[in-house]
C-alpha cells in the first residue's frame, strides 16, 4: 500500500486521483491529534483532503496532483504553497539529484532565505538577467547580465576580465581618488617663487614666477625668489598655460626658518580651488607638502597664485612652491 503523508497542513487538496480505492493510496497524517476534522470529496475521479488543525486561521486551498506528485511529472500549483511548521526557521525545500547531491532552500527564522548546495555546484542564471533592487539600468541589460541598484560589497578578491567603466569616484582604503589622474595621465609642474618680506600679519600674493632663461646648450627653468607679493590678488596671479587647462595634484613649500607659521594657499582667477590645496610649514620647520586631486580644472590662460599667510612678521624669507598637475 502507498501512503501519502501530510503534516497537519491548514489545508491539503489532491487533484487527479481516479477511483482512490482503486488507486491503492492510503492516506497517513503524521500529527493526528492536531487534526479535528477530515473531509473527503465525493468526486470519483478525483480526492480532496481537508485537514482542519486547532491552530489554523486564514485557511488557502492547495491543489497538487498526486499521481504526477508521485510518479515524476508536472503539475502547476495555483495557490500559494506555504512550508510553515510554526517553529523556529521554515522547513526546508531540498533538491537531490542522482548522485545524492542536494540543493538546499531554507529561510531562517528573521533571517535570509539561504540557497545551500555542495562546494562545486552553486546557483546559475542561464540566459536570463540578474536583477537586485527595481532600479533602472544605464546599461542594456540583454541576457547573463547583473543589475545591482545600491551597494555591491566584496570581501575577497574581485577579477575583472573584461573593460571596467567607472562613472564615479574611486575610494581606496579610506581615500577616495579622483578619475583625473586616470583620464589624464600627463603629468607637469610649475613653480611659484617670491620673497615672503611684506608678509605681516597679512596675506601677499605670489603668481607663477618662472623664467625661461638660455644657454649654449639647452634651455632651464629658474625661479625668482626675490619677486615681489602684492596684496591684491588681481595685480599678482598670473597665467600658466596659456592653451592647456590642468587638474593639480598637490604642492611642496620651502623656506628658511622665519620664526613664525607660514600657509602657503594656491589659487585660480582670485578664487579658491576645491578641494583647497594648502601648505603650513610651522615655526622651524623647513618644508611642507599636500595632495589633494582639483576637481574642477583649471582652464587654459586662467592665472594662478600662491596667497602666503602669516599672524606674524616674517621678515626677508624667501620660499617655494612646485605645484604638480595633470593634463
Amino acid at each position: 500500500m502507498k501512503k501519502l503523508l501530510f503534516s497537519a497542513l491548514a489545508v491539503v487538496c489532491l487533484s487527479g486521483l481516479s477511483s482512490p480505492a482503486s488507486a491503492g493510496y492510503e492516506h497517513e497524517f503524521l500529527n493526528p491529534a492536531s487534526v479535528t476534522a477530515l473531509e473527503l470529496g465525493t468526486d470519483t475521479d478525483s480526492i480532496t483532503c481537508r485537514v482542519l488543525a486547532d491552530n489554523v486561521t486564514n485557511i488557502r486551498p492547495i491543489y497538487i496532483d498526486c499521481a504526477d506528485f508521485l510518479n515524476g511529472g508536472g503539475d502547476t500549483i495555483t495557490g500559494t504553497f506555504t512550508l510553515d511548521d510554526g517553529s523556529g526557521a521554515s522547513p526546508s525545500f531540498v533538491f537531490k539529484d542522482e548522485t545524492d547531491e542536494t540543493a538546499t532552500l531554507s529561510k531562517a527564522d528573521a533571517g535570509n532565505l539561504s540557497v545551500t548546495t555542495v562546494a562545486g555546484d552553486g546557483l546559475q542564471i542561464l540566459t536570463g538577467n540578474f536583477f537586485i533592487g527595481n532600479g533602472t539600468p544605464g546599461e542594456t541589460i540583454n541576457g547573463e547580465d547583473l543589475y545591482v541598484e545600491g551597494i555591491s560589497e566584496f570581501d575577497g578578491t574581485a577579477n575583472f576580465d573584461g573593460a571596467v567603466d567607472l562613472d564615479g569616484t574611486i575610494t581606496v582604503g579610506s581615500t577616495t581618488l579622483n578619475t583625473v589622474p586616470l583620464t589624464a595621465q600627463a603629468r607637469g609642474m610649475f613653480t611659484i617663487c617670491g620673497d615672503a618680506t611684506t608678509v605681516n600679519n597679512n596675506t601677499v600674493y605670489y603668481g607663477a614666477s618662472q623664467v625661461l632663461t638660455s644657454s649654449a646648450t639647452a634651455g632651464s627653468v629658474v625661479c625668482d625668489t626675490t619677486a615681489v607679493g602684492n596684496v591684491t590678488e588681481a595685480t599678482a596671479d598670473e597665467p600658466v598655460l596659456a592653451a592647456t587647462a590642468i587638474y593639480p595634484l598637490g604642492m611642496q613649500c620651502w623656506n628658511p626658518d622665519s620664526g613664525n607659521t607660514i600657509t602657503y594657499t594656491l589659487r585660480s582667477a582670485a578664487a579658491a580651488i576645491t578641494p583647497a590645496i594648502s601648505v603650513s610649514i610651522a615655526d622651524n620647520i623647513l618644508s611642507g607638502t599636500t595632495s589633494a586631486t582639483a576637481t574642477t580644472a583649471i582652464a587654459s590662460g586662467a592665472t594662478v597664485a600662491v596667497a602666503v599667510a602669516s599672524t606674524g612678521n616674517i621678515g626677508t624669507v624667501p620660499f617655494r612652491c612646485d605645484i604638480s598637475y595633470a593634463y
